[in-house]
């Protein structure tokens, strides 16, 4: 998923830079430095939870629900933030300013990326 996502953000920051307007840079300068970080966070946090070592006896009741107090609020904000993004690309081009709806696109792409992540690890129970 992460290499589908430098893909879209590649395509838009070129239409962004093609057809954008006034504040084209900024938004070119926002996609290649936040979406490469976002990936590196999410990329890192998933490394060092697959690296963290199991207990060998199954986790208590009381530990479970731990990790589901601090698991679901994460997935509940990926989940939101991605409703939000998918939300801006149907009103920007329903607006018809397809180059705003190009550019949240890696953004949608990696609230997904991350939601799957952070439900994978959920149901994992860590």
């Amino acid at each position: 998923m992460p290499a589908a996502i430098v893909v879209a953000t590649v395509v838009a920051v070129v239409v962004v830079l093609v057809a954008g307007g006034p504040d084209r840079v900024g938004v070119a300068m926002i996609l290649l430095i936040g979406v490469p970080l976002l990936i590196a966070i999410g990329g890192g946090s998933d490394h060092a939870w697959q690296a963290t070592p199991r207990p060998a006896e199954p986790p208590s009741a009381g530990e479970r629900c731990l990790g589901l107090v601090f698991a679901m609020p994460a997935v509940l904000g990926q989940t939101a933030l991605l409703v939000v993004a998918g939300w801006q690309v149907l009103a920007s081009a329903a607006d018809g300013d397809a180059v705003c709806a190009v550019a949240v696109v890696p953004l949608a792409m990696v609230a997904a990326w991350r939601s799957r992540q952070l439900g994978r690890r959920l149901r994992a129970g860590g």
